[in-house]
């Protein structure tokens, strides 16, 4: 992987449980670490169809690059990413490492992860 592609700063999330003060618990997120990525669209299938607001809709995918390192090794599906702009997207799937160009890829979707 070149360095030169690694230019899209990100932030990694991972969701946890935080008592609310009445006994019961609320889920918050907790930036874990920054990277910079290889963020680009991954090509749509047949598949990748949603339901969004009562209508079939295609959903986009990206696909995050990052080098693997002890953080990075621990980003799961239901961690979430975001930009500096501000938006938020889904870890869907997070790939073993490949260790030709020591990187994690990593399958995204626009919006809180569900």
């Amino acid at each position: 992987m070149q360095a030169g592609r690694l230019n899209t700063p990100l932030t990694f999330e991972e969701s946890v449980n935080v008592s609310n003060g009445a006994g019961g618990y609320e889920t918050a997120w907790t930036p874990r670490f920054d990277r910079k990525a290889e963020f680009t669209v991954r090509p749509q299938s047949v598949n990748d169809d949603a339901q969004v607001g009562g209508h079939m809709t295609q959903v986009p995918d990206y696909l995050c690059k990052v080098r693997a390192d002890d953080d990075t090794l621990q980003v799961r599906a239901g961690w979430r990413v975001k930009s500096l702009d501000g938006r938020v997207f889904a870890v869907r799937s997070a790939a073993f490492p490949d260790i030709r160009d020591n990187s994690i890829s990593m399958v995204l979707q626009e919006g809180q992860p569900t």
